[in-house]
């Protein structure tokens, strides 16, 4: 009876054989599909020069593809879709070009090598079907040779062709077909490296790396060339590394990046509490406050060449038989700033007063040489603002800067000294006002998080940019008992 049970069992042995295996295979493929997934840092060639990696590909890019949908009805049917297929992460990476194809006159349109690595997790098979039915399509075109894909992708009014391909849960493109080959290979980052870039922890899973000397030779992308001459002449001593490492969040009103380093030249310098904004009226527009960093420092590294201040040294000690020291330095003290009016063309200086009454006794000499008149022109709630009729040392000095001016304005106020050719922007810091810049909301809300000690602060609200940006904020200042600093920027969007 034993016997004929088991020949019964073993009758029914082969049936049972075809479901487990289904199993272990679905189970297999599940584990593959769904739990190894390939990461995108691994991909990415270390040469770059800016990397940023976006912890939400969907959240951070919804509200660009938002705006540039056309179809708003079809994109809301699939938006719960393209939510859970882009919620993971995906990488950003610039290259430079290199010198073969600079001569070759590759990338004339782009002048750097991009690169774009989108984690598309469990959602690559389909995706992967759809490439191989457009293959054929008029915006794709099948490029088999090398197993990679081409899109002609229209930028700023230029036919760009892209690169990509399909590498598992990775969906690769580049500008560049060679970048791109690399970056497939599986070789581009060794244990070690991969081990330093996951050591760092940030509160935000958003981060980014940039080589600072591609950041300082594209800070003309900003569009203020004064602004862009400032850092690029104050670069030594920020004293930056060679690779800035930071992190940002992106909400829908704004975006803060911050990053941390090392800074000798920067931390050996002592800070002053600023109380220009506190004092500042709230319609100004852009404030540059260089706190640590003295009158003399900007005058030599920032608004004169060696051969102009040797010029304008001999003159003083022609003309008013005064040092440029005696005559400026003496009596000032950081911060030193830069102002600007909504609405106007105009810049103020702005200089902290150290010795009012040395300030008096070294304008005394120079009034006594007769190389300057000085006229009162207003008062205004106790305030007088002063007209330097520019007479031969003046002309002269502003002739070798190529400037043609016929006279300019000073406001002694709160214990800074205020110049300007703009008599009338003088007279709007004269003026009472019942709120501060300090108070005003765009400002506010800027350096919220930014302390009074800084060694330098910048505010600007744009006013005329093509941008969907209102305004933007930058502060540099010291942490953990001077050992590094902070550098963060916010930007406000329209």
């Amino acid at each position: 009876m034993k016997d004929e049970q088991i020949i019964e069992k073993n009758k029914h042995s082969p049936k049972l054989l075809f479901p487990a295996v289904f199993i272990v295979f679905i189970s297999a493929a599940f584990i593959y599909l769904f739990l190894y997934n390939l990461k995108a840092e691994t991909f990415i060639p270390s040469e770059y020069v800016f990397n940023i990696k976006v912890e939400n590909s969907y959240k951070t890019l919804s509200p660009y593809i938002k705006a540039s949908i056309k179809d708003k009805y079809n994109y809301s049917r699939y938006e719960k879709l393209l939510e859970k297929a882009f919620n993971k992460e995906s990488i950003f990476c610039i290259y430079e070009e290199t010198e073969d194809e600079k001569e070759n006159g590759e990338g004339e349109q782009i002048n750097s090598n991009y690169l774009y690595i989108l984690n598309i997790k469990y959602f690559y098979p389909l995706v992967n079907f759809y490439l191989q039915t457009q293959k054929r399509s008029s915006s794709f075109l099948n490029y088999s040779a090398k197993d990679l894909f081409l899109y002609n992708l229209n930028f700023k009014g230029e036919a760009v062709l892209v690169y990509f391909r399909l590498k598992k849960n990775l969906l690769m493109a580049s500008t560049n077909e060679s970048l791109l080959l690399k970056a497939l290979s599986t070789n581009n980052r060794t244990k070690k490296e991969m081990q330093t870039l996951t050591a760092k922890k940030y509160s935000s899973k958003n981060t980014f790396e940039i080589n600072t000397d591609f950041l300082f030779s594209n800070l003309s992308l900003i569009n203020n060339i004064k602004l862009t001459q400032t850092f690029l002449k104050l670069k030594n001593d920020l004293d930056l590394p060679e690779k800035l490492m930071g992190e940002f969040t992106i909400e829908k009103e704004y975006i803060h990046i911050e990053t941390a380093f090392d800074s000798q030249n920067l931390n050996k310098r002592k800070m002053i509490q600023s109380r220009l904004q506190e004092i500042l009226p709230q319609n100004i527009s852009f404030i540059m406050e260089l706190n640590s960093f003295s009158l003399e420092e900007i005058l030599t590294k920032v608004l004169l060449n060696e051969k102009e201040y040797k010029i304008i040294e001999k003159l003083l000690e022609k003309n008013l038989k005064l040092s440029i020291n005696d005559l400026l330095y003496s009596w000032t003290e950081n911060p030193v700033a830069v102002l600007q009016f909504t609405n106007s063309k105009n810049k103020i200086y702005a200089v902290k007063i150290k010795d009012e009454e040395l300030r008096k006794t070294v304008f005394k000499k120079v009034y006594n040489n007769k190389a300057l008149k000085e006229i009162q022109y207003i008062s205004v709630n106790s305030n007088t603002i002063y007209n330097l009729k520019t007479i031969t040392l003046v002309k002269e000095v502003l002739k070798s800067k190529k400037i043609n001016l016929s006279s300019v304005y000073y406001l002694l106020k709160d214990g800074y000294f205020y110049i300007s050719e703009s008599k009338d922007d003088l007279f709007k810091l004269c003026l009472n006002s019942s709120t501060s810049l300090n108070q005003a909301p765009q400002f506010a809300e800027l350096t919220t998080d930014f302390p009074k000690e800084n060694h330098f602060n910048i505010y600007e609200k744009l006013t005329d940019s093509s941008l969907p940006v209102e305004s933007y904020s930058i502060s540099v200042f010291s942490v953990a008992s001077l050992t590094n600093l902070k550098c963060s920027l916010r930007i406000t969007f329209k």
